[in-house]
């Protein structure tokens, strides 16, 4: 058996500040050159949110990817780590480490982690954003769903390129009766006030 919980951190931050996270490169169309908010965690997230709503590896547009998305100036990026420190440090001053995972083994814990940008605001300066979530199991069977899971909501003063981490996310528990093989992490994030919706996946196998 595999055990998932949806949790609030109402007390987090939502957003990084640039003085946080920020790293200089050219954006496309742009004579200047600016700072934006770019992902430090670890080697393997070296996309950076840029000017246009895009998400980039380097000085270049990053396609879209399974777990990396972008639309309509909302992006979204899905990954799964086993430390649970990383949503405490995110309110610190510091770049947050980012300590991802495909891998999980009887007992461990897996969090999903859901980074964001470019969330819309309506006339009062809110955002609305959930995602619906599930995981499915090596046999194709889905394990549990979740509904209506804050990503953002309400006053958001952040700026439109600021990097955010969804005030939920999922948990799941590894046991011995948990089955072997590849697991799929499935996130469905919808932006109420741009009507914008974006499918992520993420791999994590049980050995």
């Amino acid at each position: 058996m595999i055990w998932q919980e949806a949790r609030i951190d109402s007390e987090r931050p939502s957003h990084r500040q640039p003085r946080q996270a920020a790293v200089v490169h050219r954006n496309v169309g742009h004579e200047h050159m600016r700072i934006t908010h770019f992902l430090l965690f670890c080697t393997l997230l070296s996309s950076a949110v840029a000017s246009g709503g895009v998400w980039y590896d380097g000085d270049k547009i990053a396609p879209d990817r399974s777990h990396q998305k972008a639309k309509d100036g909302l992006g979204v990026q899905l990954q799964l780590t086993n430390d649970a420190s990383f949503f405490d440090d995110w309110a610190l001053p510091h770049p947050p480490n980012l300590k991802i995972t495909h891998i999980a083994q009887v007992g461990d814990t897996i969090y999903s982690v859901l980074l964001f940008f470019g969330a819309g605001k309506d006339k009062k300066g809110e955002s609305n954003v959930t995602f619906e979530g599930r995981v499915l199991g090596p046999d194709g069977n889905s394990l549990q769903e979740f509904k209506d899971v804050r990503v953002v909501h309400g006053p958001n003063l952040a700026g439109e390129y600021d990097l955010g981490l969804s005030e939920g996310h999922m948990i799941a528990q590894f046991s011995k009766a948990s089955l072997k093989g590849t697991y799929t992490f499935e996130v469905t994030v919808t932006d109420h006030i741009k009507k914008v919706s974006i499918l992520l996946l993420q791999k994590l196998e049980r050995k």
